[in-house]
């Protein structure tokens, strides 16, 4: 799935004594050894220092402030979901009441000022205190949920860095993995923070960029180069095309989440497969041989040949091709017209025809 090949790290746990790190699979083939461990360090750093259960304090705290907003929005979500009439209807009978009463309470409160000081501070807090309470403190919330990551990101860095004794291997890391950014976990943005690196994507909404959990990777990986004396421009962008070059092969090979459903019916020879709704489904080769290829086209690379009997598992379709992966675990590209029959893998041999 995208989630194995998206090069990322995470670590989670409120202490040392029940802390979790993990790695994806992409990470491990696009890093070296000196690079993994400098990403290693960097998590274990955050396991140390107990960010963890200190992002998990200050997330807790904005979700609280951003409870009122989320209610508003979904009462609104709600109405526009039965109708839109009903939605705009809502919004014109409740919202713009509220948003014409503004200059009238501010023009109230100023005049009661000249009169009653007190008073007129007391109406004015009256008025804009809804108007914090919706959009003032969640935005407040999220300005501190970002400051604080983004100091604890720098700081496991440095930590990193005196764990090694080898800054350069986590700012090449960074390098790469910032540069293959268009392998992207699925994760909410509740829990980015968790990760090495920023895994939401860069075309993300304008308020998910500005309010990022991490700092730039560029002013990580230039204060890491000046923790280790500096690192040659070329080496940098060597790592930043290393990392470019593994998102580009493995971006046609990304593989859907699998959905379990009833397998298709047997296909005759020269019956092409629709693909439509196919899960993780196995079948067995009917036709004297078929080519595996590494791409979806019969141009690429021959990977092997199939054998009538052989086993495959469909994971997804591809235009003429179909995304398969052998009974030897080599993943590849068939063509749809291969004469193949599923296999009932919920049935097991008995043990006298073993």
């Amino acid at each position: 799935m995208v989630e194995w090949l998206a090069p990322n790290a995470l670590a989670t746990g409120l202490d040392r004594q029940h802390a979790a790190f993990a790695v994806t699979r992409g990470l491990l083939s696009l890093l070296d050894q000196r690079e993994l461990e400098g990403v290693t360090a960097h998590e274990l750093s955050h396991i140390g220092n107990y960010d963890i259960r200190l992002s998990t304090v200050v997330a807790a705290g904005v979700a609280l402030l951003r409870l009122p907003l989320l209610i508003v929005v979904g009462f609104f979500r709600f109405l526009f979901r039965l109708h839109w009439a009903v939605g705009v209807g809502a919004l014109l009978y409740l919202v713009l009441p509220a948003l014409a009463g503004i200059p009238f309470s501010v023009s109230l409160a100023t005049d009661q000022l000249e009169s009653d000081p007190g008073l007129g501070l007391l109406m004015l807090l009256s008025a804009s205190l809804p108007f914090y309470v919706v959009l003032g403190a969640p935005a407040l919330g999220q300005l501190i949920r970002r400051a604080v990551s983004r100091e604890r990101e720098f700081l496991a860095d440095a930590d990193a860095a005196l764990l090694t004794r080898y800054p350069e291997g986590l700012a090449l890391a960074l390098a790469k993995m910032g540069a293959a950014n268009d392998l992207r976990l699925r994760v909410a943005g509740s829990t980015a923070h968790l990760y090495a690196v920023d895994p939401l994507p860069r075309v993300a909404p304008w308020w998910d960029r500005i309010l990022s959990s991490h700092p730039p990777i560029e002013e990580r990986i230039e204060l890491l180069a000046r923790m280790g004396g500096g690192i040659a421009p070329s080496v940098l962008q060597a790592a930043a095309e290393s990392g470019a070059e593994f998102a580009r092969a493995h971006a046609a090979t990304v593989v859907p989440r699998p959905t379990y459903r009833e397998p298709p019916p047997p296909m005759e020879n020269g019956e092409r497969l629709a693909g439509v709704g196919l899960g993780r489904v196995a079948f067995r080769l009917t036709s004297p041989g078929a080519k595996l290829y590494e791409r979806p086209s019969m141009a690429s690379k021959q990977l092997a040949h199939l054998s009538s009997g052989s086993m495959i598992t469909v994971l997804e379709t591809e235009g003429d091709f179909l995304r398969v992966i052998t009974s030897q675990d080599e993943f590849g590209y068939v063509m749809k017209s291969v004469s193949m029959t599923p296999v009932d893998t919920s049935v097991r041999p008995s043990r006298s025809n073993r």
